[in-house]
């Protein structure tokens, strides 16, 4: 029915073994619906630790979130484990180290699993202005995530600190 896990209050959980006596395979299955700043919490409490640390260590997220998790263990070879699942973002806050503006208004679903995190069109806000952000795990080296901004600022906005590096002809 649920529980807790890393200090995330689970919704409904599944767990069952299949092919018990062949190749076991362990496979738990769970939901949550909670502050979205707990559920990047869970992260490190997953097989997913060691490749999502720099992501997890660089930001902060609160408001709401809910959470899908699909955890396969084969028990004969656990090293092996699958772990794939979504985090929705509904309005959400987040933090980036290096930003210098928390993203307001955060929509959208993150992907996660062993290669990485990965979202396609999540919506936002950054500094008032709208923003839509794709993630993309590099395959060819792992543990290194690719960040993609988009947004539109006027031409009255060119001195916008986005904008610092970016060649006059490169703003229109």
């Amino acid at each position: 029915r649920g529980g807790r896990s890393g200090g995330v209050p689970l919704g409904r959980t599944q767990a069952e073994i299949a092919h018990l006596f062949d190749e076991p395979l362990l496979k738990l299955t769970t939901e949550a619906r909670t502050d979205a700043g707990k559920l990047l919490g869970y992260l490190p409490q997953t097989p997913l630790a060691k490749r999502l640390a720099g992501v997890t260590d660089s930001l902060r997220v609160s408001g709401d979130g809910n959470l899908q998790t699909s955890i396969d263990v084969p028990l004969r070879a656990a090293k092996q484990t699958r772990v794939t699942g979504t985090v929705t973002l509904t309005g959400a806050q987040v933090e980036y180290n290096d930003a210098p503006h928390p993203f307001r208004d955060v929509l959208g679903t993150v992907a996660f699993d062993n290669a990485g995190v990965s979202a396609q069109q999540l919506k936002g806000l950054y500094d008032g202005h709208p923003l839509r952000l794709d993630i993309t795990p590099v395959p060819a080296q792992p543990g290194l995530t690719e960040l993609e901004f988009r947004t539109r600022v006027a031409l009255a906005d060119a001195q916008h600190p986005w904008l610092a590096g970016v060649p006059a002809w490169g703003r229109a």
